[in-house]
């Protein structure tokens, strides 16, 4: 892992021709026995996240009491529709059992959705380990692209947090050339607050300079935000509008581009 004084962050693997589920299981709080009431009250709480995440396209659920409770969070990306969000979020929560068999901690990030679960308490505790993954070197003037692309990020940022934005949801375009567009992607958590939000995405797109600037596209996530930038549109064309009640709205992570290579190292902690 690369260490900054600031915070923390790593680096993805990203498979070339497919769409990978990136996962990070954490021993940290310790490990559940199979058939224990941790695990069974984790199946519940994957259950749970099941039945009551696809109609926001987030939610919050805790399971059981005392040393055997769980804490899940579930997030759908701003622009899927409730089908596409119902699907990735029975998909995550069977993944992320196989690849975090036994940890008492775990996050999964799949193309629309990811979900997260622990011993311990996180709801609303801005996460600012960030992860990365790249796409294909850029030749042509990778300096001002990236400026280009830190720019469109920080905009989408300002729109996402900006008062009575609900979704904290945004995407958008900007021009590099006459032949190439940089599309934008950013979103957070809805139990963060508009300045938790705010910080976070301003921490994962920091990163550009220091990861992505040779690189076409990149995403930056954290387990409470993400951004993205492309050449190509990867999101689709409007985000569902806000639930109509006071419980938190939608939010969302990344689809890689199957069609395109990626490179990448992998850092500790992943």
């Amino acid at each position: 892992m690369i260490s900054l004084p600031i915070f923390l962050f790593s680096i993805l693997l990203v498979a070339a021709s497919a769409i990978e589920p990136q996962a990070i299981c954490s021993a940290d709080y310790g490990n559940y026995t199979l058939n224990s009431a941790y695990h069974k009250n984790l199946n519940q709480l994957l259950s749970a996240l099941a039945a009551n995440g696809p109609a926001t396209g987030f939610n919050t659920t805790a399971v059981g009491k005392g040393p055997d409770q769980v804490y899940g969070l579930v997030l759908c990306r701003g622009d899927v529709s409730a089908k596409d969000c119902r699907k990735c979020i029975s998909d995550a929560g069977a993944d992320i059992t196989k690849r975090c068999p036994v940890q008492k901690e775990g996050t999964i990030w799949l193309d629309y959705c990811s979900l997260r679960y622990s011993n311990a308490s996180f709801f609303g505790v801005r996460d600012d380990e960030i992860n990365y993954f790249w796409d294909t070197d850029n030749k042509a003037d990778p300096v001002r692209f990236a400026g280009l692309a830190g720019q469109l990020l920080a905009n989408l940022s300002s729109v996402a947090t900006a008062s009575g934005s609900g979704l904290m949801f945004a995407t958008g375009e900007t021009s590099f050339n006459r032949s190439i567009k940089i599309y934008g992607l950013v979103q957070c958590t809805m139990d963060l607050t508009i300045s938790d939000c705010r910080t976070c995405l301003a921490k994962a797109s920091g990163f550009i300079p220091m990861c992505c600037s040779p690189q076409w596209g990149a995403v930056l996530v954290s387990r409470t935000c993400y951004t993205r930038y492309d050449t190509y549109k990867f999101y689709f064309a409007s985000a569902a509008p806000p639930p109509p009640n006071s419980s938190p709205p939608l939010a969302r992570p990344p689809p890689l581009n199957p069609s395109k290579p990626s490179a990448s190292s992998s850092g500790s902690g992943m």
